[in-house]
């Protein structure tokens, strides 16, 4: 629960107000969707026990399309020619009230819920004996679990109109609701509206931002209303005079959406959606946190001046910083263990545990790679290139800091040290949002390292977010965050990815293959399949499956080898194949990242095969291959994560009165069209632009193929051999389905065809891939980064593990003394290199 909703907990009785937006669609007509989920929650509530009141807009707009439908009918020809007068709006109410409360009747009726209607006035509210009836009517009417619903009656107002004066005791439904909330002592108001909350300006326009908490001395000058309602009389103004009055009169108030199905659940559980008025929100503003658009903007600012110091002045905070650490160390230790001793109080996973250790050694290691990074030549304002563009025309490309990270990361404290001494060197500011279960190592070591940050750059240069309720409204921010980089499961940062429209640089999981090649070393092998599993199971960059070669099976060295992995205490599952030879138990699914000491083992026919299985199974993390036979290794380290596809072209001449067919894959439950397939002539058969999209597979084949010795490369691609009088199929790998569109050729003397295969395409890029070495080297500390902000699978910007270089861009930097392009009259391009 967010501690600004921490008054829910109490609340008992709450007054419900719906918009006439959220009653109504578009078109004016009923949104019977968004009341029947209206409904379910209002009686998930009052099952629960608490006491809801409904005050409900619409009947203006349902009247308005009932009497436009009702006029219509009755019109003539010549009377639709006459301009239209607009129906009075009383006449409306008066035909709508009835037919939506109908409705609200019919509702609450299915899910065994009775409702009743009360109609008020503004006049009522002068008669104090007025308001002591109706405090006995709803009190009663509560008590029988019976659902009140209010709404103006506007059929009688005194009012001008309906959607006119705003004076009197209450001036629309949104008052209405807030005077019902104090005069029936509610302990919650909810206003639904069309929109999430209230926003910083209309909603529409993109720099507007999601208010959670509204201060009226902070907002009241800030906020920029849009239009009023489509429909309705205020819309969000009024919601806000409701809400502020109520507000300051004690009856907490919250603004959200009436078109999600949860919204009001949500609301009562304490969550932080919408925007919450509340008496006491002026104090938590001041004694509480800068919200998340602050804390990005405070970090750009600070960024930014830091940019503006010297070389030395940025590597001397670095050096301080790794100082601090160390001095501080006994300190850091000890909130960590009362992390650990918590998480495993907790009952987490072994593998979560160990990632939250700050093992002894640990702060003196990172203080160390720290200072290795203070070291470092500056990354800022480098030249990269220089061009003479023309005459007295300079272009510099120059590397320059991204701006502002959002890191996000689960368990691993030491990760916000070496992410923090990045982002100083980079000169990039900083929001860090680590796990609840390390919450208390965090903070120490980011209170120790702001404060080692000297004043004039400012300590908000790195912030920590330590609400998880802050992420949403970060990954909002793509005018102020430059850069996401999420560093946790797989979730976690699909999560992310779908949650935000700012970059995103990382990988989901770490499964990591070690491939024995027949030509491997056996005692070589053993020490780096040990180590790339036993060294530091937890890592993302630990050996997570074990491909062996076929020619292996029964030797003495691969025997040693498992003997030792199961004597370490590995747990070994099994492919369909080392399952049967090793007697272990199955793998549920090849793609699985264990975290522990654990791997599953696969025999694969050859290197090709090898090769394929990491295609088809791995993250595009690490890899690695252990072989004397250096042909092999380089066909892995160059196959592996073969992107770009190959095109064979050739001629293929077929026997005398061959039948041929032309096949078509289907893979992964998409059939892959022909795009265009031409006879150029009768002896010739030219396949042109075949498939669509990057992953397409096609052939044409016949009994002498030549590509025979390309089917291992064509991975998932299935090869036929085709007869004179019928074709046969041979099995496709692993059971993929196949569909034929054939086009039938028979009694050509002879035929040469030309042939276009695209080869497999696999989506993932392979950050690194080894050769007789333990993946556990794929770190920026071991590759000498100084440090590393996580390990990026993505294919553009960075790959592997990122260092500083990761966390920059570039720009262009032009010097010229007054040229103008005038359509390029007069200037002679030359775009000679310069020296840099």
């Amino acid at each position: 629960m967010d501690p600004t909703r921490d008054f829910i907990k109490g609340v008992k009785r709450l007054v419900i107000k719906v918009g006439t937006a959220v009653v109504t669609r578009t078109d004016g007509r009923l949104a019977l969707g968004r009341l029947g989920a209206l409904c379910e929650q209002i009686k998930e509530l009052n099952s629960s026990g608490f006491e809801v009141i409904m005050v409900t807009s619409g009947a203006v707009g349902v009247g308005r399309q009932r009497l436009r439908y009702r006029k219509l009918v009755n019109s003539s020809f010549a009377d639709l020619q006459k301009p239209q007068v607009e129906l009075d709006g009383k006449a409306c109410a008066s035909v709508g009230q009835s037919g939506l409360m109908a409705l609200y009747d019919a509702l609450f009726s299915q899910l065994d819920v009775t409702s009743s209607q009360l109609l008020v006035t503004d006049s009522d509210f002068k008669d104090p004996d007025f308001r002591m009836q109706l405090s006995q009517t709803v009190n009663t009417l509560l008590a029988l679990r019976v659902i009140p619903v209010f709404n103006e009656n506007d059929a009688i107002s005194t009012r001008k109109a309906p959607y006119e004066d705003s004076f009197g005791i209450f001036w629309d439904n949104d008052s209405l609701a807030a005077l019902l909330a104090l005069e029936l002592k509610a302990d919650l108001l909810v206003l639904l509206s069309d929109v999430e909350g209230l926003y910083s300006g209309p909603p529409g326009e993109p720099h507007s931002k999601l208010i959670h908490t509204y201060v009226k001395e902070r907002h009241q000058s800030e906020i920029t209303f849009g239009d009023k309602s489509r429909v309705g009389r205020g819309g969000m103004t009024a919601k806000v005079k409701a809400a502020v009055y109520a507000a300051y009169a004690g009856i907490p108030v919250v603004i959200t959406s009436g078109f999600t199905t949860d919204s009001i659940t949500k609301v009562l559980q304490g969550e932080r959606v919408g925007t919450l008025f509340h008496q006491d929100a002026s104090k938590w503003m001041l004694h509480g946190e800068d919200g998340a658009h602050d804390m990005a903007v405070s970090a750009r600012e600070c960024s930014r001046r830091l940019q503006t110091v010297s070389s030395e002045a940025r590597k001397k905070i670095l050096l301080d910083i790794a100082d601090a650490l160390e001095a501080n160390e006994e300190l850091v230790r000890t909130e960590n263990e009362a992390d650990v001793a918590a998480a495993q109080q907790a009952g987490y996973e072994k593998s979560l545990i160990s990632r939250l250790t700050l093992k002894p050694g640990k702060i003196s290691s990172l203080a160390n790679s720290i200072r290795v990074l203070a070291d470092m030549e500056d990354p800022i304002y480098r030249v990269l290139k220089r061009t003479e563009l023309a005459e007295g025309i300079i272009l510099e490309k120059t590397s320059c800091p991204l701006g502002v990270l959002l890191i996000v990361f689960e368990s691993r404290p030491d990760a916000l040290v070496q992410i923090a001494s990045l982002a100083v060197r980079s000169g990039n500011g900083l929001l860090l949002k680590g796990g609840k279960e390390a919450m208390r190592s965090n903070a120490i070591l980011h209170k120790v390292i702001t404060g080692a940050i000297p004043d004039f750059i400012g300590q908000k240069l790195i912030g920590l977010v330590t609400s998880r309720d802050e992420i949403p409204d970060l990954l909002k921010l793509d005018d102020v965050i430059d850069l996401v980089i999420p560093r946790g499961g797989n979730k976690l940062i699909t999560q992310i990815k779908d949650s935000t429209k700012i970059p995103v640089l990382g990988h989901a999981d770490g499964i990591c293959h070690v491939y024995v090649d027949k030509s491997a070393d056996m005692e070589m092998a053993k020490h780096i399949v040990l180590d790339a599993k036993i060294d530091y199971p937890a890592a993302c960059n630990a050996m997570e499956t074990l491909l062996i070669h076929k020619e292996l099976l029964k030797t003495e060295g691969l025997n040693d080898l498992i003997v030792e992995l199961k004597s370490e205490g590995v747990a070994l599952f099994g492919g369909p194949r080392a399952s049967l030879e090793f007697d272990i138990p199955e793998a549920p699914l090849f793609h699985h990242e264990y975290n522990s000491m654990a791997c599953t083992v696969e025999v694969v026919d050859d290197i090709h095969a090898a090769i394929d299985h990491i295609h088809h199974h791995g993250s595009a993390h690490t890899d690695c291959i252990i072989a004397k036979d250096l042909e092999a290794a380089e066909i892995f380290l160059h196959q592996v994560d073969r992107y770009l596809s190959t095109v064979l072209n050739g001629v293929i001449c077929t026997r005398q009165a061959a039948s041929l067919f032309l096949f078509v894959v289907k893979k992964k439950g998409k059939n892959l069209d022909i795009a265009t397939l031409l006879l150029v002539c009768r002896w010739r058969l030219l396949i042109h632009d075949i498939g669509r999209g990057a992953e397409r597979n096609f052939f044409l084949i016949s009994d002498d193929t030549v590509v025979r010795e390309e089917r291992r490369a064509m991975s998932s691609v299935a090869i036929f051999f085709l007869s004179a009088t019928s074709p046969r199929r041979c099995r496709l790998k692993e059971g993929r389905s196949l569909f034929f569109f054939f086009y039938y050729i028979s009694k050509f003397s002879r035929i040469s065809l030309l042939v276009h295969i695209t080869m497999y395409q696999n989506n993932n890029v392979f950050a690194a891939v080894f050769y007789n070495a333990s993946t556990r080297f794929c770190d920026g500390a071991r590759f000498g980064l100084g440090a590393e902000v996580g390990i990026s699978t993505s294919r553009i910007h960075a790959r592997g593990p990122v260092g500083v270089e990761g966390l920059l861009t570039t720009r262009w930097i032009l010097k010229g003394n007054g040229q103008i392009v005038d359509g390029d009259k007069g200037v002679v391009y030359t775009h000679r290199n310069l020296p840099v």
